[in-house]
């Protein structure tokens, strides 16, 4: 089980490895928790905090086949903690529209050792709610976007449809995201409808990517 705290609310997703390990978040409190012999009790592994100095919302957790674990959610810390050779850096900030916010996305190794992390986004207000990780490494993930996230040319939607609907986020699109598996690259981006948000994703065998997608008013 996953579980993000937003202020007030109490987020769940549920996520097992291969060996049965279970994931556990709360805002940025990441443990691995394996079962032990007795069926009601288990053994922390490991467990850390994982922010900078605002804050942040862990959104979604997803282990791989080694034992390692991806996090993604929304930073509004500037320096909240990514590493050396990431593709985004350098918090990004300057709409007025809503709060400032940019997507997160980190690795972790079966120790709990931070392998990379990164910021995806532009000057509004994005946030990841979704992350999946394909056979080969590589990373996906979908949320919410305001103007100028930094999609690439020739994908589904490159350009902005969204509106302000009000609220704390200000003008929103969905977008979905592809990351190379050390996280220095982003190979593509792109919004996905009109003013929607999209809370989650799955791929399938041949790659293909499915995103469910609401409009928040």
């Amino acid at each position: 089980m996953a579980l993000s705290c937003t202020r007030d609310r109490l987020r769940g997703h549920r996520q097992y490895d291969p060996c049965d390990r279970f994931y556990v978040l709360m805002f940025l409190l990441l443990g691995w928790i394996t079962p032990a012999f007795a069926g009601d009790s288990y053994d922390l592994v490991f467990s850390t905090y994982f922010g900078g100095g605002v804050w942040e919302h862990a959104r979604d957790v997803f282990a791989d086949a080694n034992g390692n674990v991806y996090v993604c959610g929304g930073a509004a810390s500037h320096d909240f903690p990514t590493t050396a050779g990431a593709c985004d850096q350098t918090f990004n900030f300057g709409d007025t529209s809503g709060e400032e916010c940019d997507v997160f996305v980190c690795k972790f190794g079966p120790d709990g050792q931070l392998i990379w992390s990164t910021f995806l986004g532009g000057p509004g207000y994005d946030r990841a709610y979704g992350i999946e990780v394909d056979a080969q490494g590589y990373v996906y993930v979908a949320g919410r976007a305001g103007r100028d996230f930094p999609t690439t040319p020739d994908t589904f939607q490159p350009a902005f449809q969204g509106y302000n609907g009000g609220g704390y986020g200000g003008y929103q699109n969905a977008f979905v995201a592809k990351l190379s598996p050390d996280g220095s690259t982003l190979l593509w981006a792109s919004y996905v409808g009109v003013a929607q948000l999209c809370r989650d994703i799955a791929i399938d065998s041949r790659g293909d990517i499915y995103l469910p997608l609401g409009n928040p008013n």
